[in-house]
């Protein structure tokens, strides 16, 4: 079938080593890549050998693997219940016949699994991914077909317990933890029908629900697999902003403390899957930064896959890059979450200055971003001296009610004194001889 471009990398160890246990699944393992940690493990190989070092070193539990490898086997059974185990030997032909292609969208080599085993390992992992994403919509649809609703009068977990669903689906953003989305599609569409009884019903829409991300893409984005079509979600937030279209530049600027102090107002776009930001008549708007171990976990990933496959174009990075110039100490953060502009979900301020830091260690960056034009009109800002006293009038002398009050409260005893103290020498003027 010809070969594919490289799209599910290893990640760096500049990005790994600042926080290893985000880019490695907690729950269920997804591809070849943390293949050897599973419990038919390929101990012969090198690669295997570090896969399963990387395991020790992280905070997973091989037990929570286990349970997940006995939840894909249930899920194959109903899902054959679904469409019979003749159509599945079709998809098993389907994977077989795309294997190379397959292949080559890992950067790193799995030709240590040999072929009949790579084919069962995509296979199943393309099996639990169609049947998970089913019983989300199932779920949420509240249908009664009883093709849907085979294999779920047992409880299941990953569907009704929060915390596993949260769980399993961030592993499944991860980016050493992709199937190639391609072949999801070439499985999917001969037997939609037999799966959902509806040809309407297309598998875009099925991993739409199930990553919650259904109205935050375009119907005709194409992406390469679930770390992708995140970072596309981020990418398309910016195609309706003029200042995002020129010139990139550098993007230097001052923190958010000290741009309070010059007069520049903050106001929070609803959107938290946003990288937009916006900077007219003073006033600085951007979403709300979550600030909590989902978003991180994330926004790591999608970061390092943009270091890996697309550097040019790194627009989650820039945004990071930008944030680093705008939160640098605690009052910083007490500034934005105040106006709504981080959403602080782990806690004390430092813990947020430390994530944002972070999540620019060891990512590859010029000084030229896209946010080049936004910084420019901040440092414009800053350096107007008219805005500077305005801004300093503001702070000191109307910085709350009560200030503000006294303020002009003076200012009109001291223009009646003016008044008074004028209409005194008039009258001493007039009345002299």
């Amino acid at each position: 079938m010809g070969s594919q471009e490289y799209c599910i990398y290893r990640v760096p160890s500049p990005l790994r080593e600042v926080k290893p246990e985000a880019y490695t699944p907690r729950m269920v393992i997804i591809g070849p890549l943390h293949h050897s940690v599973k419990p038919r493990a390929y101990n012969h190989d090198i690669e295997a050998n570090m896969l399963m070092e990387d395991l020790k070193n992280s905070n997973s539990s091989y037990l929570e693997y286990l349970m997940m490898e006995g939840q894909k086997k249930r899920y194959k059974e109903a899902f054959i219940k679904r469409i019979g185990q003749i159509s599945v030997d079709e998809m098993k032909r389907t994977i077989q016949a795309n294997i190379e292609k397959i292949r080559g969208s890992y950067a790193v080599p799995t030709s240590w699994i040999s072929s009949p085993d790579f084919v069962d390992l995509i296979l199943g992992d393309s099996i639990f991914i169609l049947e998970l994403s089913l019983r989300h919509w199932d779920k949420k649809h509240k249908t009664s077909q009883p093709s849907t609703s085979i294999g779920t009068a047992c409880r299941d977990l990953t569907v009704d317990k929060t915390f596993f669903t949260s769980t399993v689906i961030e592993d499944l953003i991860l980016l050493e933890n992709q199937l190639p989305y391609f072949i999801l599609e070439e499985l999917f569409d001969p037997i939609k029908r037999d799966l959902c009884g509806n040809d309407d019903l297309t598998l875009y829409q099925l991993i739409l629900n199930l990553f919650s991300k259904v109205g935050k893409i375009k119907e005709n984005t194409k992406f390469m697999h679930f770390t992708d079509m995140h970072r596309c979600v981020y990418e398309e937030s910016l195609d309706q902003n003029p200042d995002m279209k020129g010139t990139k530049g550098k993007t230097h600027t001052q923190n958010a403390e000290n741009l309070s102090h010059v007069g520049v107002e903050f106001k929070v776009w609803k959107d938290e899957y946003s990288l937009d930001v916006a900077f007219k008549e003073g006033c600085l708007t951007m979403p709300s930064f979550p600030a909590d171990e989902n978003s991180d976990i994330i926004l790591r990933n999608v970061i390092a896959y943009e270091q890996c496959h697309m550097l040019g174009n790194a627009l989650t990075s820039e945004y990071i890059y930008l944030m680093n110039f705008l939160v640098t100490s605690d009052k910083d953060v007490e500034v934005l979450d105040a106006r709504g502009l981080i959403a602080n979900g782990i806690g004390r301020s430092s813990l947020v200055v430390k994530m944002i830091n972070e999540l620019g260690v060891g990512v590859r960056l010029p000084e030229s971003t896209v946010y080049h034009g936004i910084a420019m009109k901040l440092r414009a800002h800053c350096k107007s001296r008219r805005k500077r006293f305005l801004a300093k009038l503001g702070n000191v002398y109307y910085s709350d009610c009560l200030t503000g009050t006294a303020t002009t409260a003076a200012v009109i005893l001291l223009f009646l004194t003016m008044v008074a103290t004028g209409a005194s020498l008039y009258q001493a003027i007039m009345t002299q001889p």
